[in-house]
């Protein structure tokens, strides 16, 4: 039988609309053709052979049309429909953008902070004798910034991840 995933591209690739077709229509001829198969099971496979995907923000034009001969002005108001929400989101973006700028920075500069008065303390203890304290100090205070530095980028990493 015919493998159309394999002859019509890899990864969502596009192809010409009549090569698809042509593909189709010669796997069913080889289903008709085929002797092991009794007429239910080949007209159920010719009929759910044929799939067809879209991703975005609108419809294919295809279905687009569809909608239109449904109902008369159904594409404008996808359209329509479309850019309002693009509109929304660019000016939501706008919004939140500067918004998350500003609280890593804030983040960071209490990081910084918190570090400096815990080395701070770590040279208290040292000039009062207690080494170990400082050195405890000092290894907390690393693997904190460090835990944080690796957090962070796990979770854009995530939130990169779970976007697409």
């Amino acid at each position: 039988m015919t493998d159309i995933t394999k002859e019509s591209g890899v990864n969502g690739c596009e192809i010409p609309e009549d090569a698809v077709e042509k593909l189709v229509e010669k796997a069913a001829v080889e289903i008709v053709e085929d002797k092991t198969l009794d007429s239910k099971t080949k007209a159920v496979e010719i009929l759910s052979m044929y799939h067809e995907s879209f991703s975005g923000p609108m419809p294919s034009p295809r279905m687009m049309a569809d909608y239109e001969k449904v109902l008369p002005g159904a594409a404008e108001r996808i359209i329509a429909m479309t850019e309002e929400q693009q509109r929304h989101r660019i000016a939501l973006e706008k919004v939140v953008i500067p918004k998350q700028v500003k609280q890593s920075g804030r983040g960071q500069v209490f990081a910084f902070s918190i570090c400096i008065l815990m080395l701070l303390f770590a040279g208290y203890c040292v000039s009062a004798g207690a080494e170990w304290t400082a050195v405890i100090t000092i290894v907390l205070a690393l693997v904190s910034v460090v835990g944080l530095f690796i957090t962070g980028k796990y979770k854009i990493k995530k939130d990169l991840e779970d976007k697409e």
